[in-house]
């Protein structure tokens, strides 16, 4: 009878766990560029880069619908719409592009409207408040709910 006492609060508090759900991507998101802050031995160059960059950061908002049946609309490369398929494995979001600029990914061999063509993925917080694309580089898209 004690080992059913321990075992079954065991059971309950790893199934809890097991079945951990996490928030919905659906809704409308704004995202913003994210540049983070250069060490303080960086170059005249570098710096004078970074402050460009910041201050574009304050005026570049990424509009991002992601809609229940599979589907989003975004802009990429700064003015290039992009419509597409996601899903969701855990905290993870997959977009996958379907339509760049109006026309199939695969037609694109060179310039802005390939590198939106390609897929990429988020992170959804935890609170599902915020979602961070995982893209080369030290800045971060983060998109927050509109």
């Amino acid at each position: 009878m004690s080992r059913l006492w321990i075992g079954l609060p065991l059971a309950l508090c790893l199934g809890l766990v097991a079945c951990q759900k996490h928030p919905s991507p659906v809704g409308t998101w704004e995202g913003r560029l994210v540049v983070p802050s250069l060490p303080g031995n960086a170059s005249r160059e570098a710096i004078e880069a970074n402050k460009t960059r910041t201050g574009a950061s304050q005026f570049l908002k990424v509009p991002l619908t992601v809609s229940p049946n599979g589907t989003f609309t975004t802009t990429r490369m700064l003015l290039v719409p992009v419509d597409g398929k996601w899903r969701q494995e855990g905290a993870k979001v997959f977009f996958e592009p379907t339509m760049v600029l109006g026309a199939e990914p695969g037609l694109f061999e060179k310039g802005p409207a390939k590198a939106a063509a390609q897929p990429f993925t988020g992170v959804l917080s935890a609170d599902g408040k915020e979602l961070i694309l995982e893209e080369a580089g030290d800045e971060k898209l983060t998109f927050s709910r509109t």
